[in-house]
């Protein structure tokens, strides 16, 4: 399956799972996001939008394509997605990226997204 498609279903699954789900699911210790303190730090400066120099060139790379290209965004943020995913992981990844566009209250929506989901899986294995 295509990177991208898997990507798109995955983010897919978390809003939907956290969004639709009005049920309460307890978020045990293995379903929590862990970081790292350099995954931490890095998230810490991508608030103050401080990014490695080949991150920031890729999104402006990216950026400018797109004007060219005329691509949607949602074109746009499954490329970004991608590199991210790619170069850090899944959950770092995508948490990366989401402090760099969204900020820490976008961040700490997709860190909650995120162990909603792996609670919701582990729950599925459980049954």
């Amino acid at each position: 399956m295509d990177i991208s498609v898997a990507l798109s279903k995955k983010i897919y699954l978390i809003r939907y799972n956290t969004l639709m789900s009005t049920s309460t699911i307890k978020i045990t210790i293995e379903d929590r996001v862990k970081l790292t303190q350099d995954q931490i730090n890095l998230i810490q400066l991508a608030f103050k939008k401080q990014i490695p120099p080949e991150d920031a060139d890729f999104m402006e790379r990216v950026q400018k394509d797109s004007i060219k290209k005329m691509k949607s965004q949602e074109q746009v943020f499954v490329q970004l997605s991608e590199h991210f995913v790619e170069k850090y992981g899944i959950e770092f990844g995508m948490l990366l990226l989401t402090a760099i566009i969204g900020g820490k209250v976008q961040y700490e929506v997709a860190k909650k997204s995120i162990e909603r989901q792996k609670a919701n899986e582990r729950i599925s294995k459980e049954s």
